[in-house]
This record gives C-alpha cells, sequence and structure tokens, in this order.
C-alpha cells in the first residue's frame, strides 16, 4: 500500500485575520516579558479519546537525538531526526482570556511583528474563544516558521475542520512536519489516522508501527494506544504481557485513561497480586474524574469483593459519576435511593435518577419507572442494582410486562 506524506503543508488556508487591536494597556511594560498563562487542557481538540494539544515547544536546540527508521512493507518510509526538545514554554492561555482586548499589548505587536512563540499565543487565545478562524491563521503563520506545536495543532484544526475545511492529508502533512522536527506525539497522531481509517485506508499494523515509534520517544497517549491494539490483536499479535506494560507506561505518566485501562486489566486477571494493583489505579483514575472509574468503584464498594463493602462510599462516588452524565451510574444510584442504601430512601430521587437514565435509553432505567408508575406498594427489599426482579414486581404490580422483558432478566452489569 503506497503511503505518501507531503513535504509541505497545505495553502489552501487563507488568512481570516488581520491586524490585532491595540490599546494603551501595559505601555509601559512593553521591554518585558509577558507572563505566561496556565496551560488550558479542557478545550483542546482531539480525536476519541484523551489526545489534547501538545504543550509549547520552545526554540529546539542543536542536538540531535537518534530515531529508529519507520519502515511501511519492507521499504523505507522516513528517517527523523530528533531535535532536543526544549520544553520552555509550557503553558496556554487560561479561558478567561477570550478577547484581544485582554491580550496585553506586547504580544499582540510581538505577534505581528513575526515572534512565533506570540503568534502561537494569539492562536491558543482565539480558539479558547471559540474563533477559530481567526486562531487557524496565527497557528499557521507560527507553523510556517517552524513551531512544532503549531503545526501539530494546525493538524487538529484540519482534522476536525475547525477553522479551515477538514482535510485528513493536510493534517498527516502538518503532524509530519512536527514529528521531523522532534514531536513524539505527531507520530502518534498518524497512527491515528490508520487505526480509524481517517485519510487513509484503516490499517491497526501501520498504526501500531507509529505508535511504536512514538512510544520509543515516551509519548504516554501512544503507550495507551498501542495499549489497546495488544489487547484487542488489532494490527498485532494479542499480548496481554505487552497491553500491560504500555498500560503502565502511560498510567505512569499520569494517562487517564490508561490508568482505568490498566485498573480493569488487573482487575480481570483473578490474580491476587494484581487486583490489589488494579484497585489502586481504579482509586486513582476515579480521584481524578474518569467518569468510568467512579462508576466501577462504587459499584466495587457496594459489592464488597475488591473493597469491604461500604454503601456510603459506594454511594458518593456513584453521586459523582451520576452527577456529570454517567448513564449507568445515573441508574444505579437511583436503585441506591430506591432501597435506602447508603442514602436516605427517597423514592422520588430515584424516579430523578432513572428518568436522567431512562432519557438517554437507559432500558432497565426505562423499565423501573413503568413498573413504578404500576405500583401500589413501596418497592420491595429484592430490588437490586441491576434491575427490577420479575419475582418482586409481581409482589406490588398490577401487570408487569416490562418486567417479563428480557433485558429485565439479566444479571450482567450495567
Amino acid at each position: 500500500m503506497a503511503f505518501l506524506l507531503a513535504q509541505a503543508p497545505c495553502a489552501g488556508h487563507q488568512p481570516l485575520f488581520g491586524q490585532p487591536r491595540r490599546t494603551q494597556r501595559h505601555r509601559a511594560q512593553q521591554t518585558q516579558e509577558s507572563p505566561a498563562p496556565p496551560f488550558d487542557h479542557r478545550r483542546a481538540p482531539g480525536p476519541s479519546g484523551p489526545v489534547v494539544m501538545s504543550p509549547y515547544v520552545g526554540k529546539a536546540q542543536s542536538s540531535k537525538l537518534p530515531y529508529r527508521d519507520i519502515f511501511h512493507g519492507g521499504r523505507l518510509l522516513a528517517s527523523l531526526d530528533w531535535a532536543a526538545a526544549g520544553f520552555l514554554l509550557a503553558f496556554k492561555p487560561s479561558l478567561h482570556m477570550t478577547h484581544l482586548d485582554s491580550i496585553p499589548e506586547d504580544i499582540a505587536e510581538q505577534a505581528s511583528d513575526g515572534d512565533p512563540v506570540a503568534q502561537e499565543w494569539m492562536a491558543d487565545s482565539l480558539r479558547n474563544a471559540s474563533r477559530l478562524e481567526d486562531a487557524a491563521h496565527w497557528y499557521e503563520k507560527a507553523a510556517e516558521q517552524g513551531s512544532p506545536s503549531a503545526q501539530y495543532n494546525m493538524g487538529w484544526l484540519y482534522f476536525h475542520g475547525n477553522g479551515v475545511k477538514r482535510d485528513y492529508a493536510c493534517a498527516c502533512a502538518w503532524w509530519k512536519r512536527a514529528a521531523e522536527q522532534g514531536l513524539a506525539k505527531a507520530l502518534g497522531a498518524i497512527g491515528l489516522l490508520f487505526e480509524n481509517g481517517h485519510g487513509f485506508p484503516q490499517n491497526h499494523a501501520e498504526a501500531a508501527r507509529w505508535y511504536q515509534a512514538a512510544c520509543e520517544h515516551a509519548d504516554a497517549p501512544s503507550h495507551w494506544f498501542l495499549g489497546r491494539l495488544y489487547a484487542n490483536g488489532l494490527g498485532v499479535p494479542q499480548d496481554r504481557a505487552k497491553a500491560l506494560h504500555h498500560f503502565r507506561s502511560a498510567a505512569e505518566r499520569s494517562h487517564l485513561s490508561a490508568q482505568y485501562s490498566l485498573a480493569m486489566a488487573l482487575l480481570e486477571s483473578g490474580d491476587r497480586a494484581e487486583t490489589s494493583e488494579g484497585g489502586r489505579w481504579l482509586k486513582r483514575a476515579a480521584e481524578r474524574q474518569h467518569l468510568a472509574a467512579q462508576h466501577a468503584l462504587g459499584m466495587a464498594y457496594l459489592e464488597g469483593h475488591l473493597f469491604e463493602h461500604d454503601a456510603q462510599l459506594a454511594a458518593h462516588w456513584l453521586n459523582k459519576a451520576a452527577a456529570s452524565g454517567h448513564v449507568d451510574a445515573q441508574f444505579a444510584l437511583g436503585v441506591l435511593y430506591a432501597k435506602g442504601q447508603g442514602v436516605l430512601q427517597d423514592i422520588n430521587k430515584a424516579s430523578q435518577w432513572w428518568a436522567q437514565a431512562s432519557a438517554r435509553g437507559h432500558q432497565r432505567a426505562q423499565a423501573n419507572l413503568v413498573v413504578l408508575s404500576k405500583a401500589h406498594a413501596p418497592l420491595p427489599p429484592g430490588i437490586t442494582v441491576h434491575e427490577i426482579d420479575h419475582d418482586d414486581v409481581s409482589d406490588f404490580a398490577d401487570t408487569q410486562p416490562v418486567a417479563q422483558d428480557n433485558h429485565c432478566k439479566s444479571r450482567a452489569t450495567p
């Protein structure tokens, strides 16, 4: 399969934003260096999964790092020299800086005068203000001057069609330019194109090659991506040990989804030591607001197998996940309110949580709401977090057509 990476970025994007408006603010401080605002991860675009935009990469040093050749189908595809990373400016604009009037004048002037760091700062501010066409203009200016992170960000703009027309070939071209300057996560981004069939025929083996290349430079998202391929045998032989290795490599670098994946992989083993480690990673992911981890941790406290049974802790973690929109947690929390487990019994709150889950298509929540509408007595003690049992329903409902559905007889954990 022929695979060609464009050597130059797309030329189709026209500047849509002119010179920035200038104010008298900070006039007396023009010769001083502007403060570095914090990096805002929450608005970073990316594909499904945990990929976020890179931090700023400062001016690359002249020294080179060796990089293995990437082969495609037995043919040398690329040999990349890696500039030593100078992560000197690890910041992004904060969300409150959403208007040009709030951008320090010295930064606006430096951007207009061609400073790539100031141009990228402008682009980040505009992106956070959802002015994506203007952001693309400034990113492109910085990218053309060789900023690896601006090139990487231009790739995501083309990937999503934000501020520019969606074009996977252009995304790939910009990511290749960033990779050639030593930004390892750009290699992982190219791997995503192959894994998902964006711009190229879907090819898990080729995706694995790009992920592996990024992993050799300690890119945490690529470790997680490659771990998923090994766990499922996609493009590589299924290998649990390698999957755990890559999950752990990413998890130890604070990759949130990898922490959850590692936890679940360890918990499934049945080995006592691995189960204990899995519980620790599950707690860590839950504490960092991973919704599926919060739901799993709540269920673990409720069931009492991984941790000592604690209904209040179960309700605590299920409430966190439910409040953030996790549909299975909404259903399970409704059951806890219906039964008064870990919380004061409150049928109205149970109904409210089931209604939220039902609105998102949760069938057992829908079934429970129907049963509640037919009940002439309080809910029976046999109700579980998984369902309303057929036998329980028959004790207090006039009819139970919904309770007889197959999904109500399932014992699978939601």
